[in-house]
């Protein structure tokens, strides 16, 4: 780590630093994107800038959003000679992409504690990224590519607004300091409308977290009181929707939960 400035050898436990710095994964991630000249790329948690200068050798436009100010302040120097970089010190929770192009891809290295409401921002974003390749924890990244049988609210919460897939796994020994559980690297494909319909978000995710709600119950137990149908009605719109009244929540996908919203949305 001697080629690092003295802040990167304290990283900031209350960020959740784990810095990636095996170069074999770096280039995978870099690969995977299959970033062009023209591309736009947005990357999360740039850190040390190990990612972001294999990013610059293949990109005319990146932006990177950091949390941490003293590692903006450094990354500004590092990268001072680009003309094609803006660092940005922001919170990407809630940071509003404010991009020049329509179109861009997001990269990152997420810290575990944020990961889930940074992922959640960018998908419900009025402007989401195309395809975003982020490093998770991979009990997460396992949910969110989750199918029938093991789905989980992240799961749909994803799987609503693009389609994901693990690339491969990280081992901790490439990060620094190394965490204590094993990362995946996470491709999302994000879709140009969510498989709802526009507005319809809040009913939506209104049933998927009531049908959630108690993870033991029947499916059907879980809606009743959110829906206010009774048991009969109940029924007839699991029969409608071709799903078993005796489901869980963990055994519908996400083509299931779109069925069965539009037939309690127009009950």
């Amino acid at each position: 780590m001697s080629n690092l400035s003295h802040r990167f050898d304290y990283p900031k436990k209350s960020l959740g630093q784990h810095f990636l710095v095996n170069k074999g994964v770096l280039r995978k991630i870099v690969e995977s994107a299959d970033i062009k000249s023209g591309d736009t790329v947005v990357e999360i948690g740039p850190g040390t800038g190990l990612l972001t200068e294999l990013i610059l050798a293949r990109c005319e436009n990146v932006v990177l959003i950091e949390l941490d100010v003293d590692l903006v302040d450094d990354l500004k120097v590092k990268f001072r000679e680009y003309s094609n970089i803006r660092v940005i010190h922001a919170d990407a929770r809630s940071w509003v992409p404010d991009l020049e192009s329509r179109s861009y891809k997001l990269l990152g290295n997420l810290p575990y504690y944020a990961a889930n409401p940074i992922m959640r921002n960018f998908l419900e974003s009025e402007r989401p990224p195309s395809r975003m390749y982020l490093t998770l924890q991979k009990e997460v990244a396992d949910s969110i590519v989750a199918a029938k049988g093991k789905m989980r609210i992240l799961s749909v919460a994803v799987q609503a607004y693009g389609r994901p897939r693990i690339l491969g796994q990280i081992r901790p020994g490439s990060f620094f300091p190394p965490p204590k559980v094993m990362s995946s690297i996470v491709e999302i494909d994000v879709f140009d409308e969510p498989v709802f319909n526009l507005g319809d978000a809040d009913s939506f995710f209104g049933i998927v977290r009531a049908g959630f709600g108690s993870r033991r119950k029947q499916l059907k137990n879980s809606l009743a009181r959110y829906s206010g149908l009774n048991g009969q009605d109940l029924d007839l719109v699991f029969n409608e929707a071709k799903i078993p009244s005796t489901t869980r929540a963990q055994d519908l996908d996400i083509d299931d939960w779109v069925r069965l919203h539009e037939i309690i949305k127009h009950k």
